[in-house]
């Protein structure tokens, strides 16, 4: 495994342990939305970094989550960066943000489920298909965030 640079913030409400099986991100339920927007900014240019031909996907509930998603890592200059609106996949490496109701039968590297909460997927049938989707989608790697 490439070893990574160290991330821009080191907090006590998030912390990255950089082993030899990958990164393992450790969020406490008190950690702000800067100091998450700075992790996934640093997570997602230490993977492309580390894997230049990787395509990554960040799956969201819905379109106001995927905006906000894309002006955070614009920011933070994640290169390859995209924006999927209507299905229209580049299938080129990067990192794309997307809904996750698009991505049916699709299949990517790496997957970014953002925002895996009750709000967002309540106990429900149709929410419980959409998580089956996203944990499918995977080639190499799934992750889920969750806040706590």
């Amino acid at each position: 495994m490439t070893t990574a640079t160290a991330p821009p913030i080191v907090s006590p409400n998030c912390t990255i342990d950089t082993a030899d099986n990958g990164l393992t991100y450790k969020i406490s339920p008190g950690a702000s939305i800067e100091e998450l927007q700075e992790l996934a900014i640093w997570g997602r240019k230490e993977l492309m970094r580390a894997e230049p031909l990787a395509s990554v996907i960040l799956l969201t509930p819905d379109s106001r989550v995927s905006g906000t998603c894309y002006a955070g890592l614009l920011s933070g200059e994640v290169p390859r960066l995209r924006r999927v609106q209507n299905q229209n996949f580049q299938f080129e490496p990067g990192v794309e943000i997307v809904e996750l109701d698009q991505v049916k039968g699709l299949e990517f590297d790496y997957v970014v489920l953002v925002d895996c909460s009750a709000a967002s997927y309540p106990k429900d049938n149709e929410s419980r298909h959409l998580l089956h989707i996203a944990a499918t989608r995977a080639a190499h790697q799934y992750d889920a965030v969750v806040r706590l």
